[in-house]
């Protein structure tokens, strides 16, 4: 793609927006970028904006993001029908992500991890084997990095490992994945899909230009995902930790075995893995499964494995005080990333949740809170909703503040119970995102 003398405008000010907006500018095109949100928050952008010759505007999405526009780069927290997105639309106006604007000047094949919960542990456990194999690698995309910033740093040697949000899939043209990997499919962002058969169709898209050559790792335990093998011109592997596979990964007792052309490998033993969770097996073996796809050394495979102890955020240890362990969620949020978390532990769960609800249906979690759950601690605007959905299952408290509920959940457990920090909410009713709420749970536990 030829930026020069192009006007471009970008929808939205955060770290994707500010990104995009930059390499456009550096790359010749004219970037015009507009946020909704008063100027006073997010003076700082603008202003570093403003310095490079990016022109603004701030308080709303005028028509001036269509006056002469080229196309528009929209950022993932940002819905497609929005009223400017519709007229541009109306318009042939073409409106993209930024992932679909960096695998535009990629010049390298790209791996792309998606599915609901799950896809941070395995982009990064992904992006760890391929560093010990000594293969050129960026992680990035969804992760935190975004795609657009990394393009400057890629050869046609290196390999792009990311991982991919159904937000960031809307806004694909042309993004072809060379291995797409679909963990799992359970409902989330209710409150930006109108049905979870939209939420699904926009997981999809994943594979939607992959071809005969290229491969689709899907999780064969979920029956979703399952269906999707005739949906792709994409070779299908699959991973399985409950059935044996003629093509893929699965667990044969306690060994995960890779089957491909006729053939079995042992590839390491469940006891390899460190990380919490029959949900983290499941990653695991898509890990392996796209390693084998590249031909990486199953030595490479098991020692980076053995290695891996897992993400902040993500059902972390923060300590022990008193025979009571305290785990860091927060990265939970959605109702089956709840689930995957209680089901973790075999000890009793003192269980913190809430945040701003996604439309989620929490009574789901009824049978599993009354058989595992001691009792639960809730905070945030989705406090009452969930109280109410989870009533008469166990004793329900509701807390004002974090700091107050890890207090009241200290004085209330014995020594051999966990608390547990998973929301199953988002975090931006109370803190600025999960990685702001999951530290200041971990100061607060530290401060005990």
């Amino acid at each position: 793609m030829d930026l020069r003398d192009k006007k471009v405008t970008v929808l939205g000010s955060a770290r994707t927006g500010l990104d995009s907006a930059l390499f456009l500018k550096k790359n010749g095109a004219f970037v015009f970028l507009s946020e909704k949100k008063p100027e006073e928050l997010w003076a700082k952008t603008k202003k570093k904006l403003e310095s490079e010759g990016i022109i603004t505007e701030s308080g709303g999405h005028t028509d001036k993001v269509l006056e002469g526009t080229d196309f528009v780069v929209v950022s993932p927290g940002i819905p497609l029908n929005i009223p400017i997105l519709i007229k541009a639309g109306e318009r042939n106006i073409p409106v993209i992500s930024e992932i679909e604007l960096a695998y535009s000047f990629c010049p390298c094949p790209v791996i792309a991890i998606g599915g609901t919960n799950g896809k941070t542990t395995t982009t990064t456990l992904l992006g760890e084997v391929f560093k010990k194999n000594k293969t050129p690698v960026v992680v990035a995309g969804n992760i935190g990095t975004t795609f657009i910033s990394q393009i400057n740093n890629l050869t046609p040697e290196h390999l792009a490992v990311l991982e991919i949000s159904s937000f960031q899939l809307e806004g694909i043209k042309k993004f072809h994945p060379e291995i797409s990997i679909t963990l799992n499919i359970t409902p989330d962002h209710l409150d930006r899909y109108s049905s979870m058969e939209d939420y699904t169709a926009a997981k999809q898209r994943i594979f939607l230009n992959q071809e005969e050559n290229d491969y689709a790792v899907l999780n064969y335990d979920d029956e979703i995902i399952r269906s999707w093998a005739k949906k792709t011109k994409a070779k299908v592997l699959f991973f399985s930790t409950k059935k044996e596979l003629p093509a893929g990964t699965y667990l044969e007792g306690d060994n995960i075995i890779f089957s491909f052309k006729g053939s079995k490998e042992n590839i390491c033993s469940r006891g390899d893995i460190k990380l919490l969770g029959e949900h983290n097996i499941s990653n695991v073996l898509a890990v392996i499964t796209a390693c084998k796809i590249k031909n990486v050394a199953n030595s490479i495979i098991i020692k980076t494995i053995k290695s891996f102890r897992g993400l902040a955020h993500r059902i972390e240890f923060v300590r022990e005080l008193g025979g009571v362990k305290f785990y860091n969620d927060s990265k939970g949020t959605t109702v089956d990333s709840v689930i995957k978390a209680i089901e973790s532990f075999n000890e009793p769960v003192i269980l913190i949740a809430g945040g701003q609800d996604k439309n989620l249906d929490f009574t789901i979690l009824r049978d599993l809170i009354q058989k595992k759950v001691k009792l639960i601690i809730l905070i945030g605007e989705a406090k009452k909703k969930i109280g109410k959905a989870l009533d008469k299952t166990v004793k329900i408290y509701e807390n004002d503040t974090l700091e107050e509920a890890v207090k009241n959940a200290k004085k209330m457990a014995e020594s051999g119970d966990v608390v547990l920090l998973s929301p199953g909410c988002t975090s931006f009713d109370m803190f600025r995102d999960y990685e702001d709420r999951g530290n200041k749970f971990k100061k607060a536990v530290r401060d005990l």
